[in-house]
């Protein structure tokens, strides 16, 4: 399954609880949103057994105490283990206002029909897209989410003065206010590195206070301090950096 099948597939928002299991411990979290093929949830930073909000020391420790693989029963308060599924992280990151870690997982199989119906949610099967499907999923949401404007700018994500780090290049998958959405190539250091480790190099590489620049051609649209809040796998050679511009 793949990272792009993962995002593509329509999701329904919801507030059900998972229980994560790994290396003999668990950790419990909230559901904020699922598909056929994959989840987001967020995990109180406290599970990790602390109460630092740096999306470093939070990368470090998902991947010492989960690592990239795991299990989680969906809704286990009322389930049990019943809807027990293999989870791949994805996608990992935090908003700089709740003491949690946000945390997106793709299904080692998709949701069947019976786990879907255990988990009360009206998901339509994988692949489906039709209007309906869409309509379904907006109603769910309180209307259409909204996205981000516009698209397809060059960006440059700087290393904090002093790091010896390379700029990294890339295009913004879109703009809203002072966040951005990077899409970059991976390193060939990169390649084959999952999300909690790749993480860690990239906030390492770039420092506590990257520069971000977005461009139309020559044009300077934006350029500031931004923080990286997400890291998010998109395939084999690529990756999704959501940036933060701090106030000034």
């Amino acid at each position: 399954m793949s990272c792009t099948e993962n995002r593509n597939a329509l999701r329904v928002p919801c507030e059900l609880p998972i229980r994560l299991a790994s290396q003999d411990r668990h950790f419990s979290g909230l559901i904020h949103n699922v598909s056929r093929t994959g989840l987001y949830f967020a995990l109180p930073t406290s599970e990790l057994g602390t109460d630092d909000d740096s999306l470093l020391v939070l990368a470090h420790l998902v991947d010492e105490l989960l690592g990239a693989r795991f299990d989680g029963d969906l809704h286990f308060e009322a389930l049990g283990p019943k809807v027990r599924k293999q989870l791949h992280l994805v996608r990992l990151g935090q908003n700089g206002i709740e003491p949690t870690v946000e945390i997106g997982c793709e299904f080692g199989n998709p949701l069947t029909d019976e786990e879907t119906e255990l988990l009360g949610l009206g998901l339509p099967a994988v692949g489906v897209t039709t209007p309906d499907a869409y309509r379904a999923v907006e109603a769910a949401e309180g209307g259409e989410a909204e996205v981000f404007l516009p698209k397809g700018y060059d960006a440059y994500v700087h290393p904090t003065h002093g790091l010896p780090t390379e700029p990294l290049a890339g295009e913004t998958l879109g703009m809203r206010d002072h966040e951005a959405v990077v899409q970059a190539p991976l390193s060939s250091k990169l390649h084959g590195v999952e999300v909690p480790s790749m993480t860690i190099a990239l906030t390492q590489a770039y420092g506590p206070s990257p520069v971000l620049e977005i461009l139309d051609g020559l044009r300077m649209l934006w350029s500031g301090q931004a923080d990286i809040r997400h890291v998010e796998l998109t395939g084999p050679r690529s990756v999704n950096i959501h940036m933060e511009g701090r106030d000034e």
